[in-house]
């Protein structure tokens, strides 16, 4: 798991948003969430 940034997952942090998918759709997950977030 990593969080929004792509950043692996070691616990919360103050936005608490994780990205959970297969490491092969990892980048097209990345862009998704982030364009969702308004960070693209």
């Amino acid at each position: 798991m990593t969080d929004f940034e792509g950043i692996p997952f070691e616990g919360m942090s103050s936005e608490p948003y994780i990205v959970a998918c297969h490491p092969d759709n990892r980048e097209a997950m990345l862009k998704l969430v982030g364009e969702g977030l308004g960070r693209a």
